[in-house]
């Protein structure tokens, strides 16, 4: 869960509990969390970029079932980032007719998943791993 009162930033939320707890008062939980989340917002643009990047995380972790359950916030220069890598495999699977065909039953949340699936391969086949591997003292 996204943290969108004290946690997100305890000195913001000091200075604002009063207001804080009278829309608590005035509002329904509803629009108390359009409320919360627009005060998280600007609390985040008066800290500028550091404080988008502190708030960084991505859990990555594996289910009863084997699948493996992610979810996280990146900040924008590495969220750009993915999302430039994901747009340039989707491309080349549409450009080169790849599973995009007529028979195509993917929703779009499954291609982006398989995207990712296909960048992460991209990443071990080309050597990528092993340069990081060293740069970063890891075998």
């Amino acid at each position: 869960m996204v943290p969108l009162g004290r946690e997100a930033d305890p000195a913001a939320f000091e200075r604002s509990e009063a207001l804080l707890v009278e829309a608590a008062r005035v509002h329904g939980v509803t629009e108390l969390g359009r409320v919360l989340a627009f005060w998280r917002a600007r609390v985040e643009r008066e800290r500028g970029p550091e404080g988008l990047r502190a708030r960084r995380d991505l859990h990555a972790s594996v289910t009863f079932g084997g699948m493996v359950r992610v979810d996280g916030d990146l900040d924008p220069e590495t969220g750009e980032s993915l999302l430039s890598a994901l747009r340039v495999v989707l491309d080349a699977e549409v450009r080169s007719g790849g599973t995009h065909g007529s028979g195509e039953d993917r929703r779009p949340a499954q291609r982006r998943a398989d995207a990712l699936g296909e960048i992460c391969r991209q990443f071990g086949w080309t050597g990528a791993s092993d340069r990081w591997s060293r740069a970063s003292g890891r075998t």
